[in-house]
């Protein structure tokens, strides 16, 4: 270091060490400022240890190297250098030479290394080699668990880093410890690849770091408590000896092509479709490189619409989405490709669905004949009021399903419908569970502002298949009357007041964001806004709590749902701030939500709510 003449510091981290190590450790951090030491009192593993010095490292350039002696240190000037001066984000060390048992770890190593590249297309040759140099932001951006450090360049890849390199390294024999290297590891290393593969390639609109999987149950929903806690239970209860490795195949069920046809009749028959007319609208459809290409254009066609034309470069199925940052139908840039050639073709609306086909997002003109995006919110009402219009008697033996963070709008159509309106916690898990705790009563339809919504009972999640079917009738609907979806749209703002919403999602990466993220949510809960644009907050939604209290009474009664960590505040004219974190990224999410009704015009009000959210925004200072 002092030959470099670099600034530096030295983590030790002592791994629940039974020998004297962390005497060792304590006697050179009292010798030298630069050096710091993290114990375990117990054996947390290789992942875990590094782990905590990412979390602590100060340094621009940081460089892991295990303590068995078996990497030189001589190595750190040219893997800094290659940081610092080739800009990689990661440069990973290869044991070209090793001096390792050939038949217990290289020849393991080997095959590791095999399967890693040709799942995760990172060109490296030696994945697992402790000796590494990283950017600092590459490790705040990651999370190193169970034994994921082997693939540490799979994770910083699906974190958005993909400059990784690799370097030649000298391997020295072992002076010191035994390895732990053998088949269970290997085989667990295996497995731990698997889930790595499946989880990046297989998710939805998440970036690949925050991709997980969906769990179901016999009804079709997602589970919810207590059958999530069961599982876990039962997981944990798991040992490696019960691991069953010989493949039983009759567990094994292919979902096939008379599940497609089955899915497509039952859209089919929830529709209101005339398919003589549907050959008069005019579609832009894209799956955004997802799995809606295998199936919504064959169920377009068979309700009548004739006139769709697809986005070529965005129709392959594409984990990697090459045309798109993100292939999240709440983006309005996902929508580009196809809203130009809804321009040139002169189409009646733009449908995008996103990667696993349950959101979409919808654009159509508006009443300058400039094409714009619709929201969640918008799209919701927008279906209801259509499905509800179309209910033969709608009554209190229906009902209608939305979230707490979405518009209050929808509640004011079921009412004016005498339909019931049931609000769950965010989630269309929660949704679907209505549908099997109120069996005495038809479920109509439902959504929220998160771009999803579903359509009857027959399926039990937000589904982009049935929702897109609904949208083109709703349009050929608008378009046969000399109308369009937009006009529609402000039709309602004249019957029930127009609303608003804006969502703002601000992220905080690592423990040190979820810190930050839970003493806002914290402090919101201590010191609740007084007023809301110059408006007084009335009301208090504390769900963490199950808790609604009126501010000016201090009366308060239970909200009725399950806990989470949400809170609400309202004023006596509606305006609303929602806050809760994301349960699948590292986000605070705040929903913002005003209205008014028309005084001059439609447009005017909508533009003076607008301005009336930036004034909370700047009000709030939700970044500090």
């Amino acid at each position: 270091m002092q030959k470099n003449r670099y600034t530096y510091e030295l983590i030790f981290i002592d791994d629940g060490s039974t020998d004297d190590s962390w005497r060792m450790i304590k006697t050179l951090c009292g010798e030298n400022t630069n050096i710091r030491g993290i114990r375990f009192r117990n054996n947390a593993g290789k992942s875990q240890a590094l782990d905590a010095g990412f979390e602590i490292a100060l340094g621009r350039v940081v460089i892991t190297m295990d303590a068995d002696l078996q990497d030189s240190p001589d190595e750190i000037p040219d893997l800094y250098n290659m940081i610092k001066k080739e800009r990689y984000d990661l440069v990973s060390g290869w044991k070209k030479v090793r001096y390792d048992s050939k038949f217990t770890k290289n020849i393991p190593s080997k095959i590791f290394n095999w399967a890693a590249r040709k799942t995760s297309k990172i060109q490296l040759n030696d994945f697992n080699c402790g000796l590494k140099a990283y950017r600092n932001e590459v490790i705040k951006a990651i999370k190193v668990e169970g034994d994921m450090h082997r693939y540490i360049p799979i994770l910083a890849k699906n974190a958005g880093f993909t400059n990784i390199g690799e370097k030649v390294v000298k391997h020295r024999p072992r002076k010191y410890g035994t390895s732990k290297f053998g088949i269970e590891r290997f085989s667990n290393g295996l497995l731990d690849l698997i889930t790595i593969w499946f989880l990046s390639r297989f998710a939805s609109h998440n970036p690949p770091k925050y991709n997980g999987y969906k769990v179901y149950n016999n009804e079709g929903g997602q589970i919810v408590p207590p059958e999530d806690a069961e599982i876990i239970t039962a997981i944990q209860k798991t040992t490696y000896e019960n691991i069953r490795f010989i493949p039983d195949d009759s567990l094994i069920k292919i979902i096939g092509k008379e599940i497609d046809e089955a899915f497509i009749a039952a859209i089919l028959k929830k529709g209101f479709h005339k398919k003589v007319q549907a050959k008069k609208l005019k579609i832009v459809f894209t799956p955004l490189h997802g799995t809606a290409i295998t199936l919504i254009p064959e169920l377009l066609k068979k309700a009548g619409y004739e006139s769709l034309h697809i986005i070529k470069e965005q129709a392959t199925p594409d984990g990697d989405f090459p045309t798109v940052s993100s292939p999240n139908p709440e983006e309005p840039a996902v929508l580009k490709m196809a809203i130009d050639t809804a321009k040139k073709i002169n189409a009646d609306i733009v449908i995008g669905t996103d990667p696993d086909s349950d959101r979409l997002g919808i654009a159509v003109k508006n009443d300058q004949g400039k094409w714009t995006i619709l929201n969640g919110n918008q799209t919701m009402v927008l279906m209801t009021a259509y499905l509800l219009k179309n209910t033969p008697t709608p009554s209190k033996k229906d009902f209608v399903a939305t979230t707490i963070v979405s518009t209050p709008m929808l509640q004011k159509i079921a009412e004016n419908y005498g339909v019931d309106c049931k609000i769950s916690l965010t989630g269309f898990k929660w949704i679907g569970k209505m549908i099997s705790d109120y069996p005495s009563q038809n479920f109509i339809g439902g959504g929220e502002e998160s771009f999803g919504y579903m359509v009857g009972d027959f399926v039990r999640d937000k589904d982009a298949m049935s929702a897109t079917l609904l949208a083109c009738e709703m349009a050929l609907d608008a378009k046969e009357k000399n109308s369009s979806l937009y006009e529609n749209l402000l039709e309602l703002y004249e019957e029930y007041g127009v609303y608003v919403e804006k969502l703002i999602s601000i992220t905080k990466e690592g423990k040190k964001g979820a810190a930050i993220i839970a003493k806002k949510m914290e402090t919101l809960r201590n010191t609740p806004p007084e007023k809301i644009n110059d408006e007084k907050v009335t009301y208090c939604f504390d769900y963490e709590k199950g808790i609604i209290t009126n501010l000016q009474t201090q009366e308060t009664k239970n909200t009725g749902l399950p806990k989470s960590n949400v809170l609400i505040f309202e004023t006596a004219n509606g305006t609303r701030i929602a806050a809760r974190p994301s349960g699948t990224e590292p986000k605070i999410k705040f929903y913002i939500s005003c209205n008014d009704t028309i005084k001059n015009s439609a447009v005017a009000t909508i533009a003076k709510l607008e301005s009336d959210i930036e004034n909370i925004l700047s009000e709030l200072n939700l970044e500090n």
